[in-house]
């Protein structure tokens, strides 16, 4: 009888400590994919780099320092961990297949070359030569770049989910809120990414006073790939602009693009980014 005992206690422990591992797992990758930056990019390696992952404390402690240095921004494209990895033992000298101990992935510096360099390898030809520049926030808000005491945020209320974009065309609906009174003519402008940069709608905001906050309600006709192309994935960015910068926004996206444009060019009073795709209907 109390053979049999162990045996099944032996078994539930076993049970326990898989799953316990599974969920930290979870965990950990989900986190990494909300930033934008997957396990690696050769499919029959998955396996592998989640196994360093669950198992080697100096891998942990390189995905834990990306997460870190990114915050609650996220890269503009995915990269893999794996390659950010080897760019990161380069910097410190090191043979990629070499082992590098947990405490040298405190390197913060180091960790954001390294995912810089990998991201820029992908994207040979944009003008984005420095870490902050190739992220973006994924929260609502931010404080107005010229008037430091002005808030400005984009509400959106479609499409909000991932997959809210059954049909190729379709019409983004929300309100610009200010916290100050905007000058005239300021205007709201779409734009998406896909394969290049698409620009779409545009139109000016009217704002209403209510309360202490001033409001605009705005809609935007997006076209978002071709009705056989579902599975579509793709950034929808909304910028808010003056007349001036509206011209320029049109003038650079007159024709699809593989790079984006830099605030050094065209200045936005704000601007958000939606991940977006094409779904099945049901």
């Amino acid at each position: 009888m109390l053979y049999y005992l162990k045996i099944f206690t032996y078994a539930n422990l076993v049970v326990f400590l898989a799953f316990t591992i599974n969920a930290q797992k979870l965990a950990i990758e989900k986190r990494l994919i909300n930033i934008n930056v997957s396990l690696t990019e050769i499919p029959s390696h998955e396996e592998v780099v989640r196994d360093w992952l669950q198992t080697d404390p100096a891998f942990k402690k390189l995905a834990d320092s990306v997460i870190k240095v990114i915050g609650d921004r996220k890269v503009m494209d995915k990269i893999p961990l794996e390659v950010i990895n080897g760019k990161f033992k380069l910097l410190l000298g090191k043979g990629q297949s070499e082992y590098v101990t947990a405490d040298k992935y405190d390197n913060l510096e180091y960790i954001k070359k390294a995912i810089y360099k990998t991201w820029k390898e992908r994207h040979i030809h944009s003008h984005r030569n420095k870490f902050n520049e190739i992220l973006f926030e994924t929260k609502g808000k931010t404080i107005d770049r010229k008037n430091k005491n002005s808030l400005i945020e984009i509400e959106i209320d479609s499409p909000k989910k991932l997959n809210d974009i059954p049909i190729p065309e379709f019409v983004g609906k929300g309100r610009v809120i200010s916290s100050t009174e905007l000058p005239e003519g300021v205007y709201i402008f779409s734009c998406i990414k896909m394969d290049k940069y698409y620009r779409q709608d545009s139109h000016k905001l009217s704002f209403s006073k209510m309360k202490n906050k001033w409001i605009a309600n705005w809609e935007l006709e997006c076209t978002f790939g071709r009705p056989s192309d579902i599975g579509l994935e793709g950034i929808l960015h909304l910028f808010v602009v003056d007349k001036k910068n509206r011209k320029k926004l049109i003038k650079y996206y007159m024709y699809p693009r593989e790079d984006f444009h830099s605030s050094d060019e065209i200045l936005s009073i704000y601007s958000l980014k939606l991940s977006i795709e094409r779904s099945i209907p049901d």
